[in-house]
């Protein structure tokens, strides 16, 4: 990513209106951060910049969901974000040999910390992507933290919209899941670019 581009003094104007003038009206900062993170990653999108790899062919899908979060529908957010995310999730470890596929669940390779275990949910996944020198899954510096309470939080929802089991889901919700699409985007997609500039500070460039 450059760091040269000249910014406008009107884009720095309207981060600023966000910062000093909404950020302060906000009823909770953690909601507003999550409405920020969408808005960010639909205007990336759109941008057709930093979108390459897991992210690539369900961008379109995960722009509706954000479409939907931001109209404050956050059930149908869910809905479509999720899944989006799990399949991400299964990929990144796919396509890095860390599991494969069966005709049921997906077990662990040789790369895995679980060789020729089965891996039945979103966390699981999750949480072998973490562990795993070989995911890119948890390796970036950022301030969402992979929590155990919001994977097990994460766990659950994917679980009820599989099955359906709650007809309305709330905005901390989809907070949630947005916070973790963020987190997977940074780690997956922003994979290099922080990694240059961790690079440039340990070089003490």
């Amino acid at each position: 990513m450059k760091s040269n581009v000249k910014i406008n003094p009107l884009a720095i104007d309207a981060v600023n209106h966000i910062k000093n003038i909404c950020l302060p009206l906000v009823s909770c900062q953690i909601c507003f951060s999550a409405q920020v993170y969408a808005f960010s990653f639909i205007l990336c999108a759109q941008e057709n910049k930093l979108i390459n790899n897991e992210f690539k062919g369900r961008v379109k899908h995960i722009i509706d969901g954000l479409f939907l979060f931001l109209q404050e529908k956050y059930t149908s957010a869910i809905y479509v974000i999720l899944p989006q995310l799990d399949g991400i999730i299964k990929d990144q470890l796919l396509n890095t040999g860390i599991i494969t596929e069966t005709k049921g669940y997906p077990i662990g390779t040789k790369k895995s910390t679980k060789p020729n275990k089965p891996y039945k949910n979103i966390k699981e996944l999750l949480e072998e992507g973490i562990k795993n020198p070989y995911s890119k899954i948890g390796k970036t510096v950022q301030d969402i933290k992979y929590e155990e309470k919001h994977l097990e939080k994460v766990r659950q929802l994917r679980n009820e919209t599989l099955h359906g089991s709650r007809a309305e889901l709330q905005k901390h919700d989809a907070v949630d899941v947005i916070h973790l699409l963020n987190a997977l985007y940074h780690d997956l997609e922003l994979y290099e670019v922080t990694k240059a500039s961790q690079n440039k500070t340990t070089n003490g460039n």
